[in-house]
């Protein structure tokens, strides 16, 4: 065996190693790929379940706060303070 031929018998051991290695990398992207996919599809459900109990919590809290903010006048004589001060807080009187 000459110089040149163990040379190229390394360097096509090198090239062989190197597709192993990149066919390995491909193979563990590829399952990585699954696991992750499958991961989001089981925190899906999760997910848009707190997502529709933040929108009730928010929902609930709104409402509180028009009750304290803007509270439902009970007669008459309440119903007109109640729209003196809405107008004098808008700036109208």
């Amino acid at each position: 065996m000459t110089k040149q031929s163990l040379m190229e018998e390394a360097l096509s051991e090198q090239m062989k190693e190197r597709a192993e290695m990149e066919r390995k990398l491909q193979k563990l992207s590829k399952t990585m790929d699954h696991l992750e996919r499958a991961k989001r599809e089981e925190e899906r459900p999760l997910i848009e379940e707190a997502h529709q109990k933040r929108l009730q919590d928010d929902e609930k809290f709104y409402k509180e706060q028009q009750e304290v903010t803007f509270p439902v006048p009970v007669n008459t004589q309440d119903n007109l303070h109640f729209l003196f001060l809405s107008c004098w807080m808008a700036g109208l009187t």
